[in-house]
């Protein structure tokens, strides 16, 4: 009987201990869950007010391009700040699309369109609309295809490859300061791989498991230049 109690008592201790191991496991899963969500409010609050900073501008500099417009006899000068226009214009355009995006993610409401892509006409159709941006900045943009790559097709959704794809690309040439952008098409076992190149900076190792977090960008001073808001590689 003696034996019995203190094999009881030992089952009962060793019971008693993996409770109580799984209720810290469980403490600190919550804990660590409750710093992600804390950690994701206040990139949201602050990419908010780094938002309604960057509507400000454009919509003032707005406001005052078409007051002096207004009294511009020049129609030289005219063009220059209907240019400006344009381009506080795109800047609002710009902004206003990332919000939407973030409230549709949030939403979940994204949902890819299955369908057959041709791959290599949308990487043509990229590389055409961006080279010319390229160009203005001194850099060479190209697209090389692998042999079997000219009538590449993969099924998937084609405005959101486009989308990650112009991401890629827009990024590429925006941050490459000589050199130029790279972008490859070539199968990959039953598959396809595009690669985007650039001669540019890079990112900090250290950084490259924080990129693809939302609001998240490798040079804080990338918003006050108007060029980002974080969301892209998310």
């Amino acid at each position: 009987r003696a034996r019995r109690i203190a094999m009881e008592v030992e089952f009962q201790l060793v019971l008693a201990r993996q409770q109580r191991d799984a209720a810290k496991a469980e403490q600190q899963r919550l804990t660590e869950l409750n710093d992600a969500l804390q950690a994701a409010s206040r990139a949201k609050s602050d990419f908010l007010g780094a938002a309604s900073h960057d509507r400000r501008q454009p919509v003032h500099a707005l406001a005052l391009q078409v007051a002096a417009l207004r009294g511009e006899p020049d129609s030289t000068r005219r063009q220059k700040r209907l240019d400006r226009i344009d381009a506080c214009v795109g800047a609002l355009s710009g902004l206003f699309d990332a919000l939407l995006d973030l409230s549709r993610i949030d939403a979940g409401v994204v949902a890819p369109q299955w369908q057959p892509v041709p791959l290599a006409l949308l990487l043509d159709e990229l590389v055409q609309t961006h080279r010319a941006e390229a160009e203005r900045k001194g850099l060479w943009l190209s697209l090389r295809l692998s042999a079997r790559a000219h009538g590449a097709t993969a099924r998937g959704d084609p405005l959101l490859l486009e989308r990650v794809l112009r991401n890629l690309l827009v990024n590429a040439v925006r941050h490459t300061r000589q050199g130029g952008v790279l972008v490859t098409l070539r199968g990959r076992g039953a598959g396809w791989r595009i690669d985007v190149r650039d001669s540019g900076p890079g990112i900090d190792p250290a950084l490259h498991a924080r990129v693809f977090d939302e609001f998240f960008q490798a040079s804080p001073s990338e918003r006050q230049r108007g060029e980002g808001l974080g969301l892209g590689l998310a």
